[in-house]
């Protein structure tokens, strides 16, 4: 009992799906339409369940999905469920091939939600919304409770880094004022303590400790430059700079 209070407690994928749990509320409060609920609830049982399935098929145990949570939640949290149900069901499936099937010495390489929702978004045509975090600024919630989970983790200096340099970016291209209103954005946020800091897929030792935060902002900037607009820019940096990692972490 002790060990399970602790897991529930203290495990770091635990503590994200609980912010992401909390924003979510937010959103229905501000929002509080039937897709706004449902269609996360959705897509969190939609992955769980086929995590599940294949873990049992393969070792005949059953395990809390806790990854699972998280990722079938930022599914639902960032597709906006305006777009139809089946957005939701090809980014849990493409995120879940990509958890178990695209790998490399036996850790996934890209972060599973950010890949089901570019490749799923490139089949059907549509934009990625980040709803959830759109109205109001939900950027200090993230900072106060993300950047005590990340501290723990030793990972706050991954969104800092990332958002520093976003705004220098920012600013000389478009000047102070709106650097400074683009970077406190809740979708910038969102990204930088959430998406950018997943465990299994941002280095935490060695050059891509400092670098990835870095390299992903380069990537969002070639994206600006080039006007690059097949693909939302934030998760295809990320999905690159994840290739990256696992192509020269030997």
């Amino acid at each position: 009992m002790q060990n399970k209070r602790r897991l529930f407690l203290h495990d770091p994928r635990v503590r994200i799906f609980y912010i992401l749990l909390f924003i979510w509320i937010i959103a229905i409060i501000q929002n509080p339409t039937w897709q706004n609920i449902t269609f996360p609830l959705f897509s969190i049982i939609l992955f769980s369940i086929l995590d599940l399935t294949f873990h049992f098929i393969k070792t005949k145990k059953l395990y809390y999905p806790f990854s699972s949570f998280v990722s079938g939640l930022l599914v639902g949290l960032i597709i906006h469920p305006s777009g139809g149900i089946l957005e939701i069901i090809l980014a849990c499936i493409f995120g879940f091939i990509s958890k178990q099937f695209i790998k490399y010495k036996n850790r996934h390489i890209f972060n599973p939600a950010a890949f089901g929702i570019v490749v799923s978004s490139l089949i059907l045509g549509f934009p990625v919304s980040w709803w959830s975090v759109t109205p109001g600024k939900i950027f200090i919630l993230l900072t106060i409770i993300s950047g005590l989970v990340l501290w723990k983790l030793r990972r706050m200096h991954m969104p800092i880094i990332f958002l520093v340099g976003y705004f220098i970016f920012l600013a000389v291209s478009q000047g102070i004022k709106p650097a400074i209103s683009l970077t406190i954005d809740g979708t910038v946020f969102f990204f930088a303590f959430i998406m950018l800091t997943e465990p299994m897929t941002s280095s935490i030792s060695g050059f891509w400790k400092w670098a990835f935060g870095f390299v992903v902002l380069s990537g969002i900037i070639v994206s600006y430059l080039m006007k690059i607009s097949f693909a939302d820019p934030l998760l295809l940096s990320l999905l690159i700079a994840n290739l990256l990692v696992k192509i020269t972490n030997k």
